[in-house]
């Protein structure tokens, strides 16, 4: 029955809807905010309900620290053009009487499971016929596109509002268009250009690291002679997305660089950034020495992003095989690993702070998709030991990731040397199945700690 429901046509079209249902629910069930959250809702909440960018209006500015003080006004420090989608989506909501600020509000949920969800589902639809481009079969395309969409951190943080798992997603939109356009139709190249363009735009938008992305397509669009004449599209459509948030900015500081590289934005009366425990992202450069250790610790420290994300590894393997024996996509991987690496150590060396409260380091979220991708020559030929290599992955990797989609947003900082999959089994999980046990059960509501 299994294989028979594997082999049919419409097996990726039912995995896909399932997975919708799995990410409402958990949208739905546990609902975890932040003061990241909160900075981006306001803004949107500002938009539709008061008309302004700033934020000095909304409720939860008080307790945000994700903001930035200029010209007497509070501002998110978040780049605007997730806002103003998240605000496209709520006006049509306001207009119907709810508001996105209440607690457990309808808006919230809508927009996140539309936003993030839907992007998600869009890059594991995109993922599956990617794979189909590099020749696994159907078996092999569905089981590495169940490991993304529940084996990885994409799981959790495509149940939250932010924007790591949504640049993540039309990363490899974008990187998927560029593979369609280089091996499809010679008439599509053009279109699938200009799209890709965009949705690498939309990516940086929301993420400024993931203009690392833009340059490096651009890169690769450039040195194939087929895709050549379609850069300018490319350049176009990718600026073209990426400027309502340049004027927006613009609009807010009278600066065409991002409100982040102003530190002087953060520093106002009762600011934690005043308290110079942390410095900025972006601001000053570390030293070789603490660049190397911080690298280290974000990687396999207690919130290491490969000890959340073993699946990679396998990727990342089989990425640097590809490109050292140049075996079939190698320039692909050697664009996609070269952009990664760029990605990482653009943290590695401007920060300190491990990404702030966070489920593992949600920064490198954004890497997941077009990471896992060139872990495709691993499913080529799979003999018994790498099934049961990758189901034991796959085993240890899904219980990491659902005990994320309880809480992406655990307190890190104040227990840096606790991994957040240990607070969230003390704070979140173990509390629940006690209730569940005892007959009460709230999978909704975290209980009162004792």
């Amino acid at each position: 029955m299994a294989k028979e429901f594997i082999q049919s046509s419409r097996a990726p079209r039912k995995f896909l809807i399932c997975a919708a249902f799995v990410f409402l629910f958990f949208t739905i069930a546990f609902h975890s905010q932040s003061s990241n959250v909160w900075s981006r809702l306001a803004t949107a909440s500002s938009i539709v309900e008061r008309g302004t960018l700033s934020i000095d209006g909304d409720p939860t500015t008080a307790k945000s620290v994700d903001k930035v003080w200029i010209r007497g006004s509070f501002y998110s420090d978040k780049q605007p053009t997730m806002s103003f989608l998240i605000a496209g989506l709520y006006y049509p909501l306001h207009q119907l009487g709810f508001r996105l600020n209440q607690r457990r509000s309808v808006p919230y949920v809508l927009i996140t499971f539309l936003l993030i969800g839907g992007s998600t589902l869009l890059c594991l639809a995109a993922f599956h016929r990617a794979l189909g481009i590099v020749g696994l079969n159907e078996y092999q395309r569905l089981s590495m596109t169940g490991g993304l969409a529940f084996a990885t951190l994409l799981f959790p943080w495509s149940t939250t509002l932010n924007n790591h798992s949504f640049s993540g997603a039309w990363v490899f939109i974008s990187f998927y268009l560029l593979l369609s356009a280089k091996t499809g139709p010679p008439e599509r190249v053009r279109n699938n250009l200009l799209l890709a363009g965009a949705a690498a735009g939309l990516a940086a938008a929301a993420d400024s690291a993931c203009n690392l992305f833009v340059v490096a397509f651009g890169a690769y669009i450039s040195c194939s002679k087929p895709l050549r004449k379609g850069l300018p599209g490319y350049i176009v459509f990718a600026g073209l997305v990426m400027l309502p948030g340049v004027i927006a900015g613009y609009y807010i500081t009278g600066d065409l660089r991002p409100i982040q590289v102003h530190p002087e934005y953060f520093h106002y009366p009762g600011s934690y950034w005043n308290l110079g425990i942390d410095h900025l992202s972006g601001i000053s450069r570390n030293d070789l020495g603490f660049s190397l250790r911080y690298a280290y610790n974000c990687l396999f420290g207690p919130n290491g992003f490969l000890l959340y994300n073993p699946l990679l590894l396998i990727a990342i393997f089989e990425a640097s095989t590809l490109i050292l024996r140049r075996q079939p996509f190698w320039q692909e991987a050697l664009v996609s690993v070269a952009a990664c690496v760029g990605f990482t150590g653009y943290f590695f060396l401007y920060s300190s702070n491990y990404s702030g409260h966070s489920y593992s380091i949600r920064w490198f979220v954004s890497l997941i998709p077009i990471l896992w991708f060139f872990a495709f020559p691993f499913f080529m030929n799979l003999t018994r030991t790498k099934k049961w290599v990758y189901g034991a992955l796959c085993c240890v990797s899904i219980l990491i990731a659902l005990v994320g989609t309880v809480d992406q947003w655990p307190p890190t900082l104040k227990f840096s040397s606790t991994p957040a999959f240990v607070l969230n089994w003390r704070l979140e999980v173990r509390p629940r199945v006690e209730w569940f046990l005892a007959g009460m059960p709230n999978l909704g509501k975290r209980p009162e700690e004792p």
